[in-house]
């Protein structure tokens, strides 16, 4: 469990929970949990969160048609997807807290992107703990993301398809270790 006060002005993200995160994660059925740090989401122009991701776990093909998002690996390593407009073209950005590669990935509206963990048959730990930082309120009633018509999903929306990711995206990703 976090040990965070998400009714503090003030937060600091400790790496000794992360472990407890991911163990957490694990235990879900979609292999993610999603940790709101926002103050007063319904009022704070920000929304901040703590995603920790398990291989396996796929998000959607989305974008965000109002907002800009951030994403900051503090543990293991995500790989992160960005795509043309059409779908013609992606791109695996591999970002890791480890060595001098990519750390973190700023996405600006409109940008299609999806993502996972960097999965351990890659060489890379299987999990991801990530800081994600929305320049919007959060509104439960008000969609935010649009869906990419030329990739599938599944759950209506909530994730992304495990044989898209593993025969499509994933083979765009280098192993760790390579240039």
């Amino acid at each position: 469990m976090l040990h965070i006060d998400i009714a503090s002005p003030v937060k600091s993200i400790d790496a000794r929970y992360f472990a407890a995160l991911i163990d957490e994660a694990k235990s879900t059925k979609r292999k993610r949990k999603m940790t709101d740090l926002t103050l007063d989401p319904p009022t704070n122009m920000m929304q901040t969160l703590l995603n920790t991701w398990i291989e396996k776990s796929y998000s959607p093909v989305h974008r965000h048609l109002e907002y800009s998002e951030n994403f900051v690996v503090l543990d293991g390593a995500l790989a992160f997807f960005t795509f043309a407009l059409d779908g013609s073209q992606a791109t695996c950005h591999m970002l890791s807290n480890e060595g001098q590669g990519e750390r973190a990935i700023i996405v600006e509206k409109g940008q299609f992107h999806a993502m996972t963990a960097a999965p351990s048959w890659l060489g890379y730990p299987g999990h991801a703990v990530i800081f994600e930082m929305s320049g919007h309120m959060y509104d439960a009633g008000k969609p935010t993301k649009q869906l990419a018509t030329w990739a599938p999903s599944l759950n209506e929306g909530l994730d992304g398809d495990e044989d898209y990711y593993q025969n499509k995206l994933l083979t765009l990703c280098k192993r760790k270790g390579e240039a």
